[in-house]
């Protein structure tokens, strides 16, 4: 898992002037020089001003956001970049980054495509040319790794290179607009905004933001920002048996081992065959396992080795009613366990469920601190 590292904000305002430099020198040219060069500048400014919220969403007094990102493999590409941030306030600005990350994608394939075939003098909005690209943004939709791309055998390192780069990122909302405004029939029309409105629904798929153990002196859940969905084991599979094996998750077999042993001795004071155990298995397999986490689980405080220390977690009321009808009367020595579970009276089902979140810094039990939202 790759860590995540700080990004002071003089780096990103010098990284953005540059840009906006790289653009007024690479402009293609064309008639439409000028309209390039000016929407150089304002992405420039867009792009700066979409960091800058970042960086004022997190409260941070020196730094920017925390940014990871994935390599770029040879004829297979994962390439973006995750935004190690858990506020649902800028929950909607991660998914137009990944967005924009979408069509830099495809316009650079394109790109490549027309460069390759030797029509530097090509229109690239032109009419002849709208069916490929709507067929590039259909095959990005249907293919979350770019594997499909595969086929096509242009993956160059020019992929990398700054012209590129920055024409992608620029021409999106201008190729769109002429992409719709040249496709004549009502059907070519559709088919655009149908294409597009498929690229938003799948910019918004969750993403796992727990996944994987770290820690040094103690083992913790690590929160390595927002991450892809892995293939769950058959380790996982066989504890957590609402979760198939070879499906997607965000968990790994260690992540449930260490589950595993936190909740032994759960199972042995509410015992091992109990529907409470049976609940309390299910409500920990569920928010560790589930591909949609970052919709649940947000808040996240990681410690320095990137381990989580806190986090708040959405939980179901009439679940943890249903955990706490299990659990109540269930008795070990003559004393009833939940009564010891909690840390206030009275002993309800809010109370318990706080109880079991409660950290052992905190005068509880959990190896880190979990605010259980009820909704």
């Amino acid at each position: 898992m790759t860590p995540g590292f700080y990004v002071p904000v003089g780096v990103v305002t010098g990284f953005w002037v540059l840009v906006a430099i790289l653009g007024c020198l690479c402009a293609p040219k064309s008639p439409n020089k000028e309209i390039w060069r000016i929407s150089l500048v304002l992405t420039s400014v867009c792009c700066y001003l979409f960091w800058l919220i970042f960086f004022i969403a997190q409260w941070h007094p020196f730094y920017g956001p925390v940014v990871s990102t994935k390599t770029l493999r040879v004829m297979q590409i994962d390439w973006k970049v995750n935004f190690l941030i858990d506020s649902q306030m800028v929950k909607g600005l991660v998914n137009l980054y990944r967005l924009l990350s979408h069509s830099l994608v495809v316009n650079n394939f394109l790109n490549l495509q027309l460069s390759n075939t030797h029509t530097s003098n090509v229109n690239p909005f032109s009419r002849k040319y709208i069916w490929l690209e709507i067929f590039y943004l259909l095959v990005l939709v249907s293919s979350d790794d770019w594997m499909a791309f595969e086929m096509f055998g242009c993956i160059e390192p020019a992929f990398l290179l700054a012209p590129t780069f920055l024409k992608s990122w620029v021409c999106f909302a201008y190729r769109i607009g002429n992409l719709y405004s040249r496709a004549g029939s009502m059907m070519l029309k559709g088919l655009v905004f149908g294409t597009i409105f498929l690229m938003m629904i799948a910019s918004t798929k969750a993403s796992c933001v727990l996944q994987g153990v770290c820690g040094k002196s103690t083992q913790h859940v690590c929160f390595p920002g927002h991450v892809s969905t892995v293939k769950i084991s058959d380790e996982v599979a066989s504890y957590c048996s609402k979760f198939s094996e070879g499906k997607e998750g965000c968990c790994t077999t260690e992540q449930i081992e260490l589950v595993k042993k936190g909740l032994k001795k759960v199972g042995f004071y509410f015992g091992k065959h109990s529907k409470c155990f049976k609940l309390m298995k299910e409500m920990f397999c569920k928010f560790h396992c589930r591909k949609d986490q970052d919709e649940v689980i947000y808040d996240i405080v990681p410690d320095s080795d990137n381990s989580a220390v806190s986090m708040t977690v959405e939980l179901e009321e009439d679940f943890v009613e249903d955990l706490f009808d299990a659990c109540k009367d269930i008795k070990f020595l003559s004393v009833r366990v939940a009564n010891r579970v909690c840390l206030r009276k009275p002993c309800d089902a809010k109370e318990f469920i706080r109880s079991l979140g409660t950290s052992k810094e905190n005068g509880g039990r959990s190896p880190m601190q979990i605010n259980f939202k009820l909704v």
